[in-house]
């Protein structure tokens, strides 16, 4: 049975040295129905960044991020994936 349409997210996250980041982002969501009419379990995804690259595939919709550096520095955000076909950066997500 398919699932919900998928947008992906990639970027590259850099220090503001230039150097690169080594990070996990935990990306979680509440249930809700996708646009596409498919019910969507609330959940959470774990990605480690390695030399500061991610990318991503997630239904369009509202999620809750949360960086956590090597160096033990947290920051939370939020992004909305749109509905428009991707992929997409950060700056397009982010709010």
């Amino acid at each position: 049975m398919p699932g919900p349409s998928l947008r992906l997210i990639q970027d590259k996250l850099v220090n503001a040295d230039g150097s690169t980041v080594i990070a996990t982002l935990q990306i979680s969501w509440l249930p809700t129905i996708s646009q596409d009419g498919f019910a969507v379990a609330g959940g959470m995804q774990t990605i480690v960044l390695n030399k500061g690259d991610f990318s991503v595939s997630l239904a369009p919709g509202t999620y809750q991020v949360k960086y956590i550096l090597q160096n033990g520095a947290q920051r939370k955000e939020t992004w909305i994936v749109p509905s428009d076909p991707g992929p997409f950066r950060l700056p397009q997500v982010r709010q």
